[in-house]
C-alpha cells in the first residue's frame, strides 16, 4: 500500500509554520497529512494537488474530512494511529465512516506501537500520545525514509493555522507535552536514528537538538 525505502517523504502538521510549505514542497512527492486537514488542503490547493497524500489520523471521527475532499485530492488511503478494536466505540465510528466514504483503511499494529515506551501501560496501552509525532516514527520505522521533511510541528507553542471546533487551547496541549516529556522523547528518538535526516520547519525554539534534526 505504501512505498518503502523512499529517499524523501513529507509530514504535514497543522501548526502555523505550515505557511512555509511553498519553500520546501519540491523536496517530496508523497506525504502524510495529520488529522482534520480540510482547510489546510484548500489553502495550499495547488501544492497538494501535485502530491500523493496519505491521511494519518487518530481514532476520533472529527479527524475525517468530506468525501468530496478525499475525491478531489485523490486521497485513497487512511492510516489509523490505533490498532483495530471492536470494543472501542470511538474508533469503530471512525472506521465505519471511512469505509462508507470508500477509503482503504490501514490499522496501526500493536507491534509497531510497542516499539515505543509510551505504549503497553496506563492510558497509552494501545495508543500514542500524539498523532503527528507517531507519523514521524512510522515514516522512520516502517516506510524506511532516508530524508523526512516535517512542517507544521510547532509543539503547541504557536497556534494552529486553522483551529477546529474540538481543538484544545494550545497552552493546555503544550503543558501536556511537557508533562509527558514528549519533546524529549522526540529528540532522543531522532538522535538514535543517525542514518536518517529529519528536516524540520517549525516555530518552536530548541535549546538543544541532535545533528540530524536539521532546521530549514
Amino acid at each position: 500500500m505504501f512505498s518503502t525505502n523512499l529517499k524523501n517523504f513529507g509530514i504535514i502538521c497543522k501548526g502555523k509554520s505550515i505557511l512555509g510549505l511553498p519553500e520546501i514542497e519540491k523536496k517530496f512527492d508523497e506525504c502524510f497529512i495529520i488529522n482534520q486537514f480540510e482547510k489546510e488542503l484548500y489553502h495550499f490547493e495547488a501544492i497538494f494537488k501535485k502530491k500523493k497524500i496519505i491521511h494519518f489520523v487518530n481514532r476520533i471521527r472529527t479527524a475525517a474530512m468530506s468525501k468530496k475532499t478525499y475525491k478531489y485530492f485523490e486521497i485513497d488511503n487512511i492510516q489509523m494511529a490505533a490498532p483495530f478494536n471492536l470494543f472501542d466505540k470511538k474508533l469503530m465510528v471512525s472506521y465505519i465512516l471511512y469505509k462508507y466514504v470508500g477509503l482503504k483503511i490501514h490499522m496501526m499494529s500493536k507491534s509497531i506501537l510497542h516499539k515505543f515506551h509510551y505504549t503497553g501501560k496506563d492510558a497509552y496501552k494501545n495508543k500514542f500520545p500524539n498523532t503527528g509525532i507517531l507519523s514521524i516514527l512510522f515514516a522512520s520505522e516502517i516506510l524506511k525514509v532516508k530524508n523526512i521533511y516535517i512542517i507544521g510541528l510547532d509543539f503547541y507553542t504557536d497556534d494552529y493555522l486553522y483551529k477546529t471546533k474540538t481543538s484544545n487551547p494550545v497552552e493546555i496541549t503544550h503543558q501536556r507535552f511537557l508533562n509527558l516529556k514528549i519533546i524529549d522523547f522526540f529528540l532522543n528518538y531522532i538522535k538514535e536514528k543517525k542514518n536518517i535526516n529529519f528536516f524540520l520547519r517549525t516555530n518552536y525554539k530548541f535549546t538543544h537538538k541532535p545533528k540530524n534534526l536539521i532546521l530549514i
